[in-house]
């Protein structure tokens, strides 16, 4: 006869007879809240950062759709745009570079933003 050692669940601490040999929590319900609980620590210490990219964003896109792509560095500063958290540097068909958060990618030129949306391909 097979003998069956006691084990302790890996996130709620009980004990419990386990039904596989590798088994480390006492059920699927436990696993899904650890990794639950995990992803959600992960995730937490990038949210500020989110956060920031996220209002970055939405400043684009105001200017974008409200002021036809251009604004002066002013009226950014004003807005609340903080510039160290761009997602990507590049250089556009005319030499000129590029900065830009998700579809938007923007230059500055005489003390103006210049702001296009990326044409998406499906």
């Amino acid at each position: 006869m097979k003998e069956i050692d006691v084990k302790t669940c890996h996130f709620t601490g009980e004990t419990f007879f386990p039904k596989r040999k590798n088994q480390i929590y006492k059920d699927s319900k436990a696993q899904i809240e650890h990794n639950n609980l995990n992803a959600s620590l992960k995730r937490s210490k990038f949210n500020p950062y989110l956060n920031v990219i996220m209002k970055n964003y939405y400043i684009l896109e105001q200017i974008y759709l409200t002021k036809n792509g251009k604004a002066s560095i002013d009226f950014l500063e004003g807005t609340g745009f903080d510039g160290r958290y761009i997602m990507y540097l590049n250089e556009n068909s005319r030499g000129i570079k590029t900065c830009g958060i998700v579809d938007y990618e923007f230059y500055f030129k005489d003390n103006y933003i210049y702001i296009t949306k990326k044409i998406k391909w499906q």
